[in-house]
């Protein structure tokens, strides 16, 4: 028997025969540079001792001075170039050899399976390699430690013969991706699902090809790509028929529905809502049905149908209390509120998401919760509750589990109110992220605002360049869609852009969309903006009368509406008109509403209207109303303070405690973007705010 090696302690290099050479014909002494010089750049002496390198052999090694410590246990060349030549002048066969006993070692120790699955690579001993890599990889993959398991998995996956253990390579597939998501390496995660549905397809694995697709579909999402998204999941749906599972058919037509419902494309929706209807009927599961139902419902209020859209809600409510299915009944008081919205009855959308939240709460339906509270941020928004507005959608962002949608129409609303309070900077990062987050989800009707709200800044900016290619790719995207509703803000801001820069053929257009929305709805909504848009023409094209008609019309339809930002722009432009026809008593009291509902919530960018767009015809009649964005209280404290009275002195005239005082002059500072009170003081006079003298 081979003696057993002895622990070799690199010290001993240091004895008096350390600068002899050993002969050029020393097999062991060759052997240990050889297996040194395949090993890591560093590696544990014990790993030669249990290769077989004798102590004595080891001894040499470290007396020459060729091998060095590196630290305790471990060593390495003296120097690189001759590890290299080393390496380079071993056989091909023999190097073979030598990595696999190296691999074999690795493992014996209990050394790094990664470590050793390259050796066997190297040795070309590829089913070894194989199974040390996954090994490796789903260790690592258990702790967490994904981008290790993902260059692990595809080393794995790179030796892999064609058609060889099939159901491994499956598992091992569906774990790279998971690792590669939970590293954002998306391209790796979607090859690897394109692999899988290649091979779900030629095994007839209908239930894995449907997960595939709808993985896909994520990706085309993140990539912002409608095309694929909508092709994956009409592939899925095309799985689902061949298996014949109703439950498949209808949970894939449902989300393929969804998919082009967010990018308005109604009636192929519709068309799937309802193949997913039939099937959900044929499951017998009644929470199931009861969610179609309530989607089908949304769809027929989106194409104008409320009355149809009522019914089938109720009932998919009906059934849903009936089945004791709560989620399906959260998802139903859900639906009620959107059909309001798409009624244009902002209010009432407003107390049914109440409703709605309550009911979830009640519940412990924490995702219905937060879906209430989206689309209650947006209600509160329309209605002109900005505080709470912002508040609900704070909640939104700050839960963690909010689906993307959610956080994006939550970030939405925060720009719209920053856009219109003036906060430039703030509501461009916000309307960014959120039109990011939109379009990623591919939700089209909040797309809407965010670019009008992207135009908005673009004009007070004086970029109207700009803000001409904003408005005119609004009109383009609304070609792509057949929505009837989201557009219809976007649209009464590119009328009066249009009417401002006296481009009357692209205000006809705007006329145009909006005829074509009112031949299929007939809301009070989209009866302002379309006379809000002739008006804008009538007054172009000089036809005053007409103009200030259904200019007045407009007013008194928005009355039912709400929406205080298209309040005050109509008052606004309808005072402009009266103006131009010597109405200069009314035109003052529209101008003073447009004012009092702008300065009611902040709206900066409004006042600013206000102010550079007086009318002429006023000039003699009554003064310019100076406000710098300001609010009446705001302009109150700037006065006083402009007087040199300090934050506790103008909190007791107007009976306010000191701390609001300091509130009103932070906010004053900003919106007249100063720096100091004297700053703030100088700029007041400029203004006409305060009294120069």
């Amino acid at each position: 028997m081979k003696p057993t090696a002895q622990p070799v302690n690199p010290a001993t290099s240091r004895k008096a025969r350390a600068g002899a050479s050993p002969p050029a014909d020393d097999a062991g002494f060759n052997e240990a540079l050889e297996v040194a010089a395949l090993m890591q750049p560093t590696f544990p002496v014990f790993l030669l001792v249990h290769f077989g390198i004798a102590p004595e052999v080891l001894d040499r090694c470290f007396e020459t001075g060729v091998l060095v410590e590196r630290d305790p246990g471990n060593a390495g060349f003296n120097c690189a170039v001759t590890r290299r030549r080393t390496a380079e002048a071993v056989p091909w066969g023999r190097r073979r050899c030598l990595h696999r006993r190296l691999a074999t070692a690795i493992e014996a120790t209990g050394g790094s399976p990664n470590e050793a699955a390259e050796h066997y690579a190297a040795a070309h001993a590829y089913p070894e390699a194989r199974c040390a890599w996954i090994g490796f990889a789903d260790a690592a993959c258990a702790q967490k430690r994904y981008g290790e398991a993902l260059a692990a998995f595809r080393k794995a996956l790179e030796i892999w013969p064609a058609g060889e253990d099939d159901p491994e390579r499956g598992r091992v597939l569906q774990e790279l991706a998971r690792c590669a998501e939970n590293e954002d390496v998306l391209g790796a995660a979607e090859m690897a699902w394109t692999e899988l549905f290649e091979r779900a397809v030629e095994e007839d694995d209908l239930e894995l090809g449907i997960r595939a697709c709808h993985r896909l579909a994520d990706f085309g999402r993140r990539r912002c790509d409608p095309v694929a998204v909508r092709k994956q999941l009409t592939a899925a749906a095309d799985l689902a028929e061949r298996a014949g599972d109703c439950e498949a058919i209808a949970g894939t037509r449902f989300a393929l529905a969804g998919f082009l419902t967010d990018r308005i494309r109604l009636h192929d929706a519709l068309e799937e809502i309802e193949r997913a209807e039939r099937a959900s009927e044929r499951t017998g599961k009644p929470e199931l049905l009861s969610q179609i139902m309530g989607f089908h419902g949304l769809l027929l209020a989106m194409l104008g149908r409320s009355g149809e859209a009522h019914r089938v809600v109720d009932d998919s409510l009906r059934l849903a209390l009936e089945a004791n299915s709560i989620e399906a009944a959260a998802t139903a008081y859900r639906r009620l509120a959107n059909l309001r919205d798409y009624a244009a009855d902002y209010p009432g959308e407003r107390d049914a998401q109440l409703r709605a939240i309550a009911f979830c709460r009640s519940k412990g339906v924490s995702t219905g919760v937060h879906s209430c509270l989206s689309c209650l941020s947006y209600a509160f928004f329309r209605t002109g509750q900005w505080k709470r507005a912002l508040h609900t959608a704070q909640e939104v962002l700050a839960a963690r589990d909010s689906h993307p949608s959610l956080r994006a129409t939550a970030l939405l609303v925060r720009g719209l109110i920053t856009t219109f309070r003036g906060e430039r900077r703030h509501a461009d990062a916000l309307i960014d992220e959120a039109l990011q987050g939109l379009r990623r989800e591919n939700f089209v009707g909040m797309e809407f605002f965010a670019l009008w709200a992207r135009a908005t800044l673009a004009e007070v900016d004086g970029r109207v360049a700009d803000a001409a290619a904003v408005y005119t790719h609004i009109r383009f995207l609304w070609e792509e869609t057949e929505d009837l509703h989201d557009v219809l803000p976007a649209l009464i801001g590119a009328s009066c852009f249009y009417a401002r820069q006296h481009q009357l053929d692209a205000l006809r257009e705007c006329v145009d969309i909006l005829n074509r929305i009112s031949a299929r709805s007939d809301t009070p909504e989209v009866r302002s903006v379309g006379r809000v848009a002739q008006g804008e023409a009538a007054r172009i094209e000089g036809d005053r009368a007409m103009a200030i008609r259904l200019m007045r019309q407009a007013v008194d339809d928005y009355q039912q509406v709400g929406a205080p930002v298209e309040q005050a722009l109509v008052r606004h432009r309808l005072s402009l008109v009266l103006a131009e026809g010597a109405h200069f008593e009314e035109a003052l009291r529209w101008r003073r509403e447009a004012q009092r509902i702008a300065e009611r919530l902040g709206m900066r960018l409004i006042l600013e209207k206000l102010e550079k767009e007086f009318p002429a015809g006023l000039a003699g009649t009554v003064e310019p109303l100076p406000t710098g964005g300001l609010t009446e209280r705001q302009r109150d404290v700037l006065r006083l303070m402009s007087k040199g009275l300090t934050n506790k002195e103008i909190a007791a005239r107007f009976s306010l405690s000191p701390r609001t005082v300091e509130m009103h002059v932070a906010n004053m500072l900003q919106r007249l973007h100063c720096r100091t009170r004297a700053q703030a003081t100088r700029k007041a006079a400029e203004l006409g705010i305060v009294d120069s003298s």
